[in-house]
């Protein structure tokens, strides 16, 4: 067997590589987003697509993530009792004005 005498790729190299993975939307993961967005309120799918392109900000990514995690109920979100996620501090809703739609975004 011949050694790999290349050594490790450099840091340029892993960064694309890891950029190209995370920008990967092959056939199975549109599906899986598709089907999931048609399963949604409409209200919610815009904030949604947008997060799953990696063009939302990280706030409105965790907030798509906590609403689909509730069933697309923002009063859910609020009250959300799983004090183990990595998330929980960080979840929208939690004061100021009082929401207009359930499922608004």
């Amino acid at each position: 067997m011949a050694a790999d005498t290349a050594g490790p790729k450099p840091i340029e190299a892993r960064d694309s590589a890891a950029q190209e993975r995370r920008n990967q939307s092959g056939p199975a993961r549109r599906s899986a987003i598709a089907e999931r967005a048609g399963q949604m309120p409409r209200s919610c799918r815009a904030t949604y697509l947008k997060a799953t392109r990696g063009k939302a900000s990280p706030r409105v990514a965790i907030k798509a993530f906590c609403m689909a995690c509730v069933c697309w109920t923002r009063q859910e979100v609020r009250l959300c009792s799983d004090l183990a996620c990595p998330l929980w501090m960080y979840r929208p809703f939690q004061g100021g004005a009082p929401a207009r739609g359930s499922a608004d975004l």
